[in-house]
């Protein structure tokens, strides 16, 4: 019950639900919109409300790309081989370049269940090419805290992830190791 609770609340007869990504992009902006298929799409799982748990904010930002306060709205996809992902990812030890998680304990959840995923391919410069030097393995939790921010910016000793040794390792990568498969 307290979840259900977490997601929806009543404002002056209008029921509201929380759009569980709206934060991440706008963290600045209220997250809780009316329960109507104008702000979510409708999804048959869902035995509550028939609405999916975040709302059409993606649909927005691919409309909207001049009201993104900074944030990249039509950040591309790496254009990588699987061979030059899967040197990427092996440089890095099989592990996010940022915190250290193991890829054997990277997992999302679909559909209700953990289910193991491949690590993020981040972008570190979000204004930077889509190629192998402008990409590092990241895990969903450092991926999503580092969103639209520099690299200094996101990982220096102020986060509890950082150590100087993954910091250096990720900027010879950036500056020099990518090439090695470029040669």
């Amino acid at each position: 019950m307290s979840k259900i609770k977490d997601k929806y609340k009543n404002i002056n007869g209008v029921l509201y639900k929380k759009c569980t990504k709206h934060n991440l992009y706008f963290p600045e902006e209220d997250e809780w919109f009316p329960c109507t298929k104008e702000y979510f799409y409708k999804v048959n799982t869902n035995k509550t409300d028939g609405l999916f748990p975040y709302g059409k904010v993606k649909e927005w930002i691919k409309n909207n790309p001049d009201k993104l306060k900074g944030y990249v709205a039509n950040h591309q996809s790496h254009n990588i081989t699987k061979k030059e992902w899967e040197y990427c990812k092996q440089y890095f030890n099989y592990e996010c370049a940022y915190c250290g998680l193991p890829l054997s304990e990277h997992y999302r959840k679909y559909k209700g269940e953990r289910i193991k995923s491949d690590f993020h391919k981040e972008h570190v410069d979000h204004n930077g090419t889509n190629d192998l030097s402008n990409c590092i393995p990241s895990c969903t939790s450092c991926n999503s805290q580092k969103w639209k921010f520099e690299l200094d910016t996101f990982y220096n000793e102020s986060n509890g992830n950082y150590t100087q040794e993954r910091y250096d390792k990720i900027k010879q990568w950036l500056n020099e190791d990518y090439k090695v498969l470029k040669d």
